[in-house]
């Protein structure tokens, strides 16, 4: 009786400790899989949001959209004798390389392959009607851009992953990012739904409203097509802002991309260089200087320099006026002609932390704060480690590297009375399906000159784009246009080329109530066009005409407009 009770009781203890393990223990895992038994889940994802352009009248245009399109799938062991008939089939209409398709269709271990992602209703019907065997079809979506390559490094794109890459996408992945809805079911032995156990409905992502505007992005990047077939180079960059607001009103660059062909995506073409890479602005450095300097000393701008006759030594070193041999000349006119002499005598005047301070106040030597992706601050070394050669160089802007942002910014506080507006190139996102909005207002970053300065050197900018200035091909007829061109060597070897160069020109129209500053730089022209004025400047003034008379801009000077035509 003992050993019978003994064995009972440790038959009993193993059982109640075997119930607990099971009951208690491994709860959550049984309870799983018997809910998997009479449970189906079904998931369904969001919207990602769109991006629209800047124009409200009569609707924004669509930039990016997420689109149902079908997965294709195959099984070649159940097409019989129509095996090749339906590949052949196939190809065609989804356009999968014979390479990547065939090895699927020859390997007899795979009993389902996959043909081809994001292939559009139109085309699944087409296949569905020709009713060929061993064919299956899966909703899903993918990311269309609309406008093909039209502002795409602005835009960015999606990876397989469906997160952004770039651009906008990449900065407001997280916003755009839908979120996925899900509905379990209880259902019986036959697979007859009994219940709803849970409702959860998917919501769509926020949708981004930008400051790019569509048709005057359109404008820029035709001209830049045209620009880059008819002159030879590395790249080419255009960036266009408000300067009264900051915003970006377009961008662009070539080379490009097409985010909708994957196969047009190379390293150099789909990185937004404007952001990321740096170049030595040249001349175009000059009027932010000057301005420096104007708004330090009790100048007039009718002062004369002496510019050397072309020809000047500081610190042991020759300063040359390319070519030219300018002598005792106003300000304004150092400004007209480029003088590199006359500039870095201006600069002297002030001292070297003067004018490191100064240019610090435009922006150079810090990120524009444009919140797109990786960017870079620059090369503006502290004024401790200028060598005696500095304060002649860096303010005719040579040994000072910038990105497109950095100097597009200076310029707008130049055309908005010496106010520097925080570049932005989204306007607002919106979340679809409850209204709610957040804005992004302008911001003003900071007051850089005074306005005595900044009437005084749109009168001389204008001077440039007329006869007698470095860009009269950058004049735009019923309008004055102020501006300056740039032609610097690259530092190539230790050294500056004399065959490699960075033209480029910025300006702003009308000058004198701009609605736009719009920079142009060409990178490694062909020697022929190594010069701004002959580069960049005719581009300027094709873009800036256009978007003139979109925005129906008054001109300044009617009869121009009548010339030209007659």
């Amino acid at each position: 009786m003992v050993l019978v009770s003994a064995l009972a009781f440790i038959l009993f203890s193993t059982l109640l400790a075997r119930f607990y393990y099971v009951q208690v223990h491994r709860h959550e895992e049984l309870l799983g899989k018997a809910q998997k038994k009479y449970t189906a889940k079904r998931l369904s994802k969001g919207r990602r949001g769109m991006i629209f352009d800047s124009t409200r009248s009569p609707a924004p245009n669509i930039l990016a959209m997420t689109r149902v399109t079908y997965e294709v799938f195959a099984e070649p062991k159940h097409m019989g004798s129509r095996k090749w008939e339906v590949f052949d089939i196939l190809k065609k209409e989804t356009g999968v390389s014979d390479d990547l398709l065939r090895p699927r269709f020859l390997n007899e271990k795979l009993v389902q392959v996959v043909v081809a992602k994001g292939i559009t209703i139109d085309k699944v019907m087409k296949l569905r009607e020709m009713k060929l065997p061993g064919l299956h079809y899966k909703e899903s979506q993918s990311r269309f851009y609309p406008k093909y390559s039209l502002a795409s490094n602005v835009l960015g794109f999606i990876n397989h992953q469906g997160k952004g890459v770039m651009g906008i996408e990449s900065t407001f992945d997280k916003q755009m990012t839908p979120t996925t809805g899900e509905v379990v079911i209880e259902r019986s032995r036959k697979n007859r739904e009994l219940q709803t156990l849970k409702s959860v409905n998917p919501k769509d992502g926020w949708d981004v409203y930008l400051t790019i505007s569509e048709p005057i992005q359109s404008f820029m990047e035709e001209e830049l097509d045209r620009l880059v077939s008819k002159i030879p180079c590395k790249s080419v960059y255009a960036m266009m802002t408000d300067p009264r607001t900051g915003a970006i009103m377009a961008m662009a660059q070539r080379p490009t991309f097409n985010p909708n062909d994957r196969s047009s995506m190379k390293a150099g073409s789909y990185t937004n260089r404007m952001v990321e890479h740096v170049f030595e602005p040249g001349s175009i450095m000059k009027a932010c200087s000057i301005a420096v300097v104007m708004g330090l000393r009790n100048f007039s701008f009718n002062d004369r320099i002496d510019c050397e006759d072309g020809m000047w030594y500081f610190a042991g070193r020759p300063l040359r006026d390319a070519g030219h041999n300018y002598g005792n000349i106003p300000i304004w006119q150092v400004i007209q002609k480029s003088s590199n002499i006359g500039t870095a005598k201006l600069a002297i005047s002030v001292g070297k932390h003067a004018m490191y301070s100064g240019l610090r106040r435009f922006g150079f030597g810090e990120k524009s704060g444009l919140n797109m992706g990786t960017e870079s601050r620059g090369i503006f070394r502290h004024v401790d480690k200028w060598d005696g050669l500095s304060i002649s160089r860096m303010p005719i802007g040579q040994g000072i590297a910038v990105t497109v942002p950095q100097m597009m910014q200076a310029w707008g506080a130049l055309a908005n009375d010496g106010n520097m507006m925080q570049l932005r190139v989204v306007d607002k996102v919106k979340k679809p399906d409850t209204g709610e909005v957040i804005e992004y207002p302008p911001i003003l970053k900071r007051r850089v000159l005074p306005l005595r300065v900044t009437q005084g050197m749109t009168n001389a900018l204008k001077t440039v784009t007329r006869d007698g200035g470095t860009a009269p091909k950058a004049h735009v007829p019923g309008y004055y246009v102020a501006g300056k061109t740039g032609t610097s060597q690259k530092w190539i070897n230790n050294a500056y080329s004399d065959r490699i160069h960075v033209a480029s020109f910025v300006g702003y129209a009308p000058a004198d109530n701009p609605e736009f500053v719009l920079m142009i730089v060409v990178d490694e022209p062909s020697y022929k066009y190594r010069y701004g004025g002959t580069a960049a400047a005719p581009t300027f003034r094709r873009i800036a005409e256009k978007t003139l008379r979109y925005l129906n801009v008054t001109p300044d000077l009617p009869d121009e407009i009548t010339d030209e035509v007659k």
